[in-house]
């Protein structure tokens, strides 16, 4: 039971968060820092920029997101692809159907056409 509140407020996260970058316009991002670091002790840090960038992205505006922090451009794949391999793991638990042949898979997994094994879990 514990586990499925967890995997519902992770995937609501996920969403508000999703929706927050999407709806919300770009000037709420640009126009301020939500950076602790700049705001305690006035310097920039190597992530600074980096909301900006990823909003930016999502919006398709690449030169604008590069401009804004170019770690965060490069990260950013892979970071949304975590979070979808998340879901996606979560989604396979409560999915009925032929998904049991992938429980203990993650999305890596299937990518990379691995297999389960006979036990259930991942041929490595």
């Amino acid at each position: 039971m514990k586990w499925k509140i967890l995997d519902g407020v992770r995937i609501a996260v996920y969403a508000l968060v999703l929706v927050l970058i999407l709806f919300v316009p770009l000037q709420f991002f640009e126009q301020r820092s939500f950076c602790i670091y700049y705001h305690l002790f006035g310097v920039r840090c190597p992530g600074c920029g980096g909301t900006r960038a990823v909003v930016n992205l999502l919006h398709g505006d690449w030169a604008k997101a590069w401009e804004y922090n170019r770690f965060a451009v490069i990260a950013a794949p892979f970071l949304l692809f975590t979070a979808a391999n998340d879901v996606y793991c979560i989604l396979l638990r409560y999915i009925p159907g032929p998904s049991h042949l992938y429980r203990g898979m993650s999305l890596i997994d299937r990518v990379l056409g691995r297999k389960p094994d006979d036990a259930g879990q991942t041929a490595h």
